[in-house]
């Protein structure tokens, strides 16, 4: 297991550059966000001790935006290690290609394409997928169904989000983190597929 993680988020100015880049798409797309600013530090701490307690090695990111969670699950991963980050938007891809370099493999395109994207790669059967792609809007339960679909038996599944309906649909959630510091105030619900899958 990897050491306490402590996320620094890099330098202030890098910090007020991903804040100023996600916010600007937040109000181009409030829906495709559903919050004006990155996930706290915090919550990619959570992560972070929820995959290495897992000891998950295959691990899949939805919705990476600029990399806020993404330090998290890498700290989380062997250092030889790789994580799959999906991403629709071209310059959140372009951010986690500049901040998190070799150590990602960036893939633009939608995560209800998730078994397509994973298909014939080292990710085909993750030990875990993390995901903080919005639920409330109409493909909630979709891209939960997906996940579920993608996920192998005994594979865990961390979702942000405080909509928690499409998550029960298809996994057993064994805890729920709230963070009442983020903004807007978040949870982390970490799950498994129901009936062990």
């Amino acid at each position: 297991m990897p050491e306490a993680f402590k996320a620094d988020g890099g330098s202030k100015l890098s910090r007020l550059w991903d804040r100023a880049l996600f916010f600007g798409h937040f109000l181009a797309d409030p829906r495709g966000l559903a919050s004006p600013a990155p996930s706290s530090r915090r919550i990619g701490e959570v992560i972070a001790g929820e995959l290495a307690a897992w000891k998950a090695h295959r691990v899949v990111e939805l919705g990476c935006g600029t990399g806020s969670l993404t330090e998290g699950v890498l700290h989380a991963l062997p250092p030889d290690e790789k994580l799959l980050c999906v991403e629709r938007k071209p310059a959140f891809c372009r951010r986690l290609k500049a901040r998190f370099g070799d150590r990602v493999e960036v893939v633009q395109g939608d995560a209800l394409r998730l078994p397509d994207i994973v298909a014939h790669t080292r990710w085909e059967e993750p030990d875990a997928v993390v995901c903080s792609v919005p639920l409330l809007n109409r493909f909630g339960k979709s891209l939960c169904r997906t996940i579920a679909e993608a996920l192998p038996p005994g594979a865990l599944y961390l979702q942000v989000a405080n909509y928690r309906a499409p998550v029960e649909a298809y996994f057993d959630i064994h805890k729920t983190y709230v963070f009442l510091a983020n903004i807007p105030p978040e949870q982390l619900h970490c799950a498994v597929t129901k009936n062990g899958k």
